[in-house]
């Protein structure tokens, strides 16, 4: 029977008619009918009505007619209602209209609707609601939209919305929305979201969250944002995304956030980015962090970080240090209680022998000055032999050469 109403006798309904309207019957009215309502008596249709519109009639409504929906009513709108909407009379939509749409409904709107919404109307929308919006559609949104969700809200945001968020929008985010964010949401960020983040509001990642985000995203991060972390999120670095954060950004890091690292993240750092480790920082690494690095990595240090290693980080270094041939001398010898240090070298030959050079063309001492020091000439020239435990040398004369080594002045701080 509805269907069969002529639309232009429509508008003598009011809104005490429609109340009384059979929430079946609803389902009759097309979009030329709805065209033709009085818009003031759309306040009578309620929710359970509202759930039984034609989807395709929804196109008939126009901005009067929406305005005059009681709030509640528009719970009853489903998915395919919302796809039906003109993008042009979203920004109808406020606050509390909006906290009465039905959470599964959500995924009804695309871009081009939400691109209408009043940003003030976002303050309605909460994170279950938030949770059910189709990630396409979220590449619509706006700073100024961003900056009116409720924080409770962005709870509701999964791995697949972020992807979508705008890189540029980014910096809309602060400390309380982050504290929101779902921790198995934060693989859905990438770098190019990360650089564009507020560095002050990196504070409000957890460990939780962090030990989510995507390795190759750490790209984004650079030495300001590190020094915002709370010291407690450190926790959360695995060594994947250790291994991708960029070497100029380590000089962010400060002793109580390198104290909170998981020991096995550690095994990430490289020797690029431990040469921009703070001096300072590093007294907060301690004997397990230090163990967890790897030798390439450990190299890395220079004589003033070392020297700022508390004492339970160096003999952590000895744990892991079979050979100390690559490190550089200075470090070796700060590294290396004094009574191991038994040749100027700190047990690398090389090092030993090019002290006992001569001038400055890096010449040995003269045959006849060796002789001196107790050198066995039968040994061969001193400058092309090769050291080593597989030496075949009598006792006699290799008695003389420990001797020689052990009567030569030699400088045991050199660089």
């Amino acid at each position: 029977q509805v269907a069969n109403f002529d639309p232009n006798a429509i508008s003598g309904f009011d809104a005490a008619q429609f109340a009384n309207f059979d929430p079946l019957a609803v389902a009759g009215f097309d979009a030329d009918q709805f065209a033709n309502f009085d818009p003031l008596a759309m306040a009578g249709f309620d929710a359970t009505q509202v759930a039984n519109f034609d989807p395709n009639a929804i196109s008939g409504f126009d901005a009067a007619q929406f305005a005059n929906f009681d709030p509640e009513a528009f719970g009853g709108f489903n998915a395919e209602h919302f796809e039906n909407f003109d993008p042009a009379l979203m920004a109808i939509f406020d606050a509390e209209r909006i906290q009465n749409f039905d959470p599964l409904a959500m995924g009804g709107f695309d871009a081009d609707q939400f691109a209408n919404f009043d940003p003030a109307a976002f303050a309605g929308f909460d994170a279950d609601q938030v949770d059910n919006f189709d990630p396409a559609a979220v590449a619509a949104f706006n700073a100024d939209q961003f900056a009116n969700f409720d924080p409770a809200a962005f709870a509701g945001f999964d791995r697949e919305h972020f992807e979508n968020f705008d890189p540029a929008l980014m910096a809309i985010f602060d400390v309380e929305r982050i504290q929101n964010f779902d921790p198995l949401a934060m693989g859905g960020f990438d770098a190019d979201q990360f650089a564009n983040f507020d560095p002050a509001a990196f504070a409000g990642f957890d460990a939780d969250q962090v030990e989510h985000f995507d390795p190759a995203a750490m790209a984004g991060f650079d030495q300001e944002k590190f020094a915002n972390f709370d010291p407690a999120a450190m926790a959360g670095f695995v060594a994947d995304q250790v291994a991708n954060f960029d070497p100029s950004a380590m000089a962010g890091f400060n002793a109580a956030q390198f104290a909170n690292f998981d020991p096995a993240a550690m095994a990430g750092f490289g020797a690029a980015q431990v040469v921009f480790f703070n001096v300072e920082a590093v007294a907060g690494f301690g004997r397990d962090q230090v163990t967890g690095m790897d030798l390439g990595a450990l190299v890395g240090f220079d004589i003033e970080q070392v020297r700022n290693l508390n004492a339970e980080a160096i003999r952590g270094i000895g744990d892991t240090v079979l050979s100390f041939d690559d490190f550089d001398l200075a470090v070796r010898n700060e590294l290396v209680v004094e009574s191991a240090q038994l040749l100027g070298g700190v047990g690398s030959f090389e090092d030993l022998l090019a002290q006992l050079a001569g001038g400055d063309d890096g010449s040995f001492p003269a045959a006849d000055k060796l002789e001196e020091l107790g050198w066995d000439p039968s040994l061969g020239d001193l400058a092309n032999l090769e050291f080593g435990t597989g030496a075949d040398v009598d006792d006699a004369a290799l008695a003389a050469a420990l001797a020689a080594f052990g009567t030569a002045e030699l400088d045991t701080t050199a660089p």
